[in-house]
């Protein structure tokens, strides 16, 4: 799909200057929505394909189990030849992942951003007008995504950490959280492009319902909290 001038303005304004971006987007057709999500699903795509295609499949087999050091040789010794089947092919389930997730993501964001604009504010927008929001708000996701690409095509060796696809984490920048901790997994996923999201949430509300910053950052933020704060309780 061809982007119209104005939705590919309206998409770098959303990542530079939030405000502007989310005023322009109040007037903009909910059609929009769909060349942003094919935006990020296309890079985040071919991003993980790209990480991971050029790699041995017993450097994938191996950094799997790294990361499963709470199983135990016999578990990891049963696991490794259903490992070994499906690594020639990490590259193409982890592209493939990237297009899924996505649309459902966006789907499931506008909905709790619908939800939680019942909650916080008086004004009433559509759920597509919220699907069209989501979508912009998920823009961040694709600049990870490019990150990841790029640092793909400057490794001297195609065989990198798989950590390397969280370069931008909790636990890559801060943590440090060894593979078996409870919360690694936890920390691994939760990264600041995320956060990113959440903002752009918050800026919509702001700029479409014209709350205050509190509630705004409290609704950008809501579905970020309760992934990520229910998944630390149950860890």
């Amino acid at each position: 799909m061809d982007a119209q001038p104005g939705a590919l303005q309206t998409l770098v304004n959303v990542l530079l200057q939030p405000p502007a971006g989310f005023a322009q987007l109040r007037q903009a057709p909910v059609r929009h929505a769909v060349w942003a999500l094919l935006s990020v699903m296309l890079i985040a795509a071919l991003a993980n394909w790209w990480f991971m295609h050029g790699m041995s499949p017993d450097w994938i087999v191996d950094q799997q189990l790294q990361v499963q050091s709470g199983m135990s040789e016999a578990d990891m010794a049963q696991a490794r030849p259903i490992l070994e089947q499906m690594a020639p092919h990490t590259g193409l389930l982890a592209a493939v992942a990237a297009l899924v997730t996505l649309p459902v993501g966006c789907v499931l964001l506008a909905a709790i951003y619908v939800g939680s604009e019942r909650l916080l504010s008086v004004s009433r927008h559509s759920y597509g007008r919220w699907f069209l929001a989501s979508a912009y708000c998920l823009l961040p996701l694709g600049v990870g995504a490019l990150g990841l690409l790029l640092l793909t095509l400057l490794a001297d060796n195609p065989d990198q950490p798989l950590s390397l696809a969280n370069y931008a984490s909790l636990n890559t920048l801060l943590l440090q959280l060894p593979p078996g901790s409870p919360h690694f997994a936890w920390a691994s996923s939760l990264d600041l492009f995320q956060i990113w999201c959440g903002v752009l949430g918050a800026v919509a509300a702001r700029v479409w319902c014209g709350i205050g910053w509190g509630r705004a950052l409290l609704f950008g933020l809501l579905p970020w909290i309760a992934i990520y704060g229910g998944w630390a309780l149950l860890s």
